[in-house]
């Protein structure tokens, strides 16, 4: 593993932050980290605060997203009796593992907003009052808490005192809240860690892979999606267009994203066996472009940057909304956005795991496979002729231009 530490250098380092007092966990993780200091974090906290009150029960876009990530979940045979949800659409990741999918019995649900995490409490909260056929008081968000950075916020409820949407019982529940960049959780201590939409915020974001796959148990698996870097396309060139009228110059209105390229890597590195990276597009049609802007306050997807322009000015906002009706909008007052979201799998290692041959130890050549085949009629024509055909390989990643168009937003 380039770049990275040992695996045991690197094991006895998260044991030694486990152990460490909360005063003196800044002082390790700067060793550990790669210095990249591109967001905010307290600022992002802040507007997932805001976003546990603007949240409503139904969103297309997260809730799709997080389908199509657990779907995962279906092709595998073992079980995840443990599982940890890393901030992002937990809310949504809950009612769709409750009643016990996958064997997932006990969940720590992580983020770095207390306000979000007291969301999902009063939620399990007013869900036993209903069940208990009483109406017990649930906590409210933005209500006052002496619980410390890194610690357990809420106690453990019951299986069947807890229910989804769908009436089906949420696992085991523990709300951990997070500061900074190092996960709080122990090494080798779950079978599943779950990042619907959580991840793009994080500065060291190898870091946190890492920490993600030290956390797994020998065999675990490790499932997050993010924004990719064609994400709001359309809004990135109309904020620009309208600073460079207006202002002269671009700022960073839309913060930076990682590209597909660089997924692959983050979870070669992080020392993930068989890693797989998955893309989709989708397309969500808003009534006017200042509904998108509200939408995104509304996921906590806000400008996070740290260097970024404190106020746009009004006369570049209006320009900047012009600028999307008159390059993006579409008959009917429609105006639509892109998001692109990658999905990320890979498995902690474990001796059990399918390993690939040595280099050298084929018996047979791919020319001799496809000749085979062709004489048993499995397939038409030859390996020569096929690649004749074919100007360049086929892409694995999925992409909703193909499968269908993603959730519209009326």
């Amino acid at each position: 593993m380039r770049g990275l530490l040992s695996a045991a250098l690197a094991r006895s380092l998260f044991r030694l932050i486990s152990t460490t007092q909360a005063s003196c966990l800044p002082n390790v993780a700067r060793n550990y980290s790669s210095g990249l200091d591109i967001f905010d974090g307290s600022l992002k906290a802040r507007h997932r605060d805001r976003a546990a009150y603007l949240a409503g029960s139904r969103d297309p876009l997260l809730e799709t997203v997080t389908d199509r990530l657990l779907d995962r979940l279906e092709d595998c045979k073992r079980k995840f009796p443990t599982a940890a949800i890393l901030g992002g659409a937990a809310e949504h990741v809950l009612d769709r593992i409750a009643g016990g999918r996958a064997g997932i019995e006990r969940v720590v649900v992580i983020d770095t907003s207390q306000d979000m995490l007291r969301r999902l409490q009063a939620r399990a909260a007013a869900m036993s009052s209903t069940a208990a056929g009483t109406s017990a008081p649930a906590p409210e968000a933005g209500s006052s808490s002496s619980s410390t950075p890194g610690s357990s916020t809420a106690v453990h409820a019951s299986q069947d005192s807890e229910a989804s949407t769908s009436g089906r019982p949420w696992p085991v529940v523990e709300y951990v809240h997070m500061q900074g960049e190092l996960l709080p959780i122990e090494p080798d201590s779950v079978d599943l860690v779950i990042s619907s939409l959580g991840l793009h915020w994080f500065n060291d974001l190898p870091s946190i892979i890492v920490q993600c796959r030290f956390a797994l148990h020998p065999d675990g698996l490790f499932l997050g999606s993010m924004f990719g870097g064609e994400s709001l396309s359309e809004l990135r060139i109309a904020c620009s267009v309208a600073q460079m009228e207006r202002q002269g110059g671009v700022s960073p209105i839309v913060s930076p994203l990682a590209q597909v390229r660089d997924a692959g890597n983050l979870l070669t590195r992080a020392d993930l066996a068989m890693p797989t990276v998955d893309v989709d597009h989708f397309r969500l049609n808003y009534p006017c472009p200042t509904e998108l802007i509200r939408h995104l306050r509304v996921m906590g997807e806000s400008n996070g940057v740290k260097h970024r322009q404190r106020h746009l000015p009004r006369d570049t906002a209006l320009a900047a909304a012009a600028t999307y009706r008159a390059m993006f909008g579409e008959e009917g007052g429609v105006y639509p956005a892109t998001y692109e979201v990658m999905y990320l799998t890979g498995w902690a290692p474990h001796p059990k795991q399918q390993q690939p041959k040595e280099r050298g130890s084929a018996t047979m050549s791919f020319q001799e496979l496809a000749d085979g085949l062709v004489k048993q009629g499995a397939v038409g024509g030859t390996a020569q002729e096929d690649s004749e055909d074919t100007d360049e390989p086929q892409q694995g990643s999925r992409s909703s231009s193909e499968a269908g168009r993603g959730p519209d937003m009326k």
